[in-house]
């Protein structure tokens, strides 16, 4: 039982444990970024694209429908995938992206908007026009790595 006189006390050193968690984060946000781009792509290649077909260049070539992955047509897409990891104090951050801007307009789709020309609307919006309905491949790749995230933090899975 512990009194006034003989206090309870117990050590945590966090600077410890942080210390050896931090010098692993580099490699397991690696292993994180690196299957995030991984699924985005498989994503892409793997997923049966039920679009029109069209033929351009002598090539034929069927696209994704809306709600599909983007179906690679000359690669570009994919081979833009990229990845980095990057850190500020204690946050660590792993990064898929595209610098392509089209691919920001696949994952999300794109609208043409007619506004208001006067008026006390002026400027908003009149009506949309979708001209390109989404075909995510971003969200449902980090999805499908979701569960596996615990695991590749703790450097128990790949």
């Amino acid at each position: 039982m512990a009194t006034a006189a003989h206090p309870i006390q117990i050590n945590f050193f966090p600077d410890r444990v942080l210390k050896k968690a931090e010098s692993k984060m580099p490699e397991r946000m690696t292993v994180i970024a690196t299957s995030y781009a991984n699924a985005v792509k498989k994503l892409m290649r793997d997923s049966p694209a039920t679009g029109r077909v069209y033929t351009r260049g002598g090539r034929t070539h069927q696209a994704s429908a809306p709600g599909e992955p983007p179906a690679p047509d000359s690669g570009n897409l994919l081979q833009s995938v990229q990845w980095r990891v990057r850190h500020n104090g204690l946050t660590w951050y792993a990064e898929v992206y595209s610098a392509l801007k089209y691919a920001l307009f696949l994952e999300y789709g794109a609208a043409r908007g007619v506004r208001h020309k006067s008026g006390r609307n002026a400027g908003r919006l009149k009506s949309v026009q979708w001209v390109l309905f989404p075909r995510p491949a971003w969200g449902p790749a980090l999805d499908a790595i979701r569960p596996r995230l615990p695991g590749m933090l703790s450097g128990r899975t790949r």
